[in-house]
């Protein structure tokens, strides 16, 4: 139902850890950049304790994830992003309102992303094999071995295409993943991965919202996390941009 001046009411959009909808009581706005009046809806101001959990979810989940074939995974995450080729319109709606993008940029960027993340998926026979190398003495075998817990941090300007890069690979290659939205422009993004998420075993992946300066150091930092995907600010990089001498 639309609210007053054709302004639509505002949405909420809950975080993912363990495939269960995980509500809180402090909230993030996120507003119309270009009219800052306009509320487009609230996400949860996550904590640290929220990011252990996604975490905990994801690392819980990734042996029995990391058991299936290439194929095997590629045929679930294929399923999976076809979630994505319905409900655009409404999507694109809400991600003109909070990112500023103009229709047809927001509703092309949920369209390519079922179309490129598909492409990349029919290449999982190949990683299936693995290589021979030729070596002086011998034969040399290379193998693909997941990292674990991937984390993935994305920016505001293109949230939902950069998200899925970082969160396809990751999971094709036998990771589980715990994926921050921009605080900014999180809930098209949200709703996707969301939509995406439903296909796949409960903990496969995660969402955690909130502030950088209050989560940027626990979900870079902690110490099961194997990988960190990150395109963003100083603040959210490890130690708020101190690079560490075994990073």
């Amino acid at each position: 139902m639309a609210a007053k001046n054709n302004v639509e009411a505002p949405i909420h959009e809950p975080m993912l850890i363990a495939g269960k909808r995980v509500d809180g009581p402090a909230r993030i706005e996120v507003r119309n950049p270009a009219r800052p009046d306009d509320l487009v809806g609230t996400v949860v101001r996550g904590s640290p304790e929220h990011v252990d959990q996604a975490v905990a979810a994801a690392k819980a989940a990734q042996p029995a994830w990391a058991a299936r074939t290439f194929v095997e995974r590629a045929d679930l995450l294929t399923a999976a992003l076809a979630r994505l080729e319905t409900d655009i319109e409404r999507r694109a709606a809400v991600f003109v309102r909070e990112n500023g993008k103009p229709l047809a940029e927001a509703r092309g960027e949920l369209i390519s992303v079922p179309k490129r993340q598909q492409m990349a998926l029919a290449y999982a026979a190949e990683l299936d094999d693995g290589r021979t190398l030729k070596a002086p003495h011998g034969r040399t075998f290379v193998l693909n071995r997941p990292y674990g817990v991937v984390v993935s941090i994305v920016p505001w300007n293109s949230p939902v295409v950069l998200a899925f890069t970082q969160v396809v690979a990751a999971l094709l290659a036998g990771n589980c993943v715990v994926l921050k939205p921009p605080e900014t422009c999180p809930l098209a993004l949200i709703r996707s991965v969301t939509m995406f998420a439903e296909a796949l075993p409960p903990g496969t992946i995660n969402i955690v919202t909130g502030l950088p300066e209050e989560i940027g150091d626990a979900l870079t930092t902690h110490p099961d996390v194997g990988k960190i995907g990150f395109t963003g600010s100083i603040p959210s990089a490890p130690h708020h941009g101190e690079c560490r001498p075994d990073d």
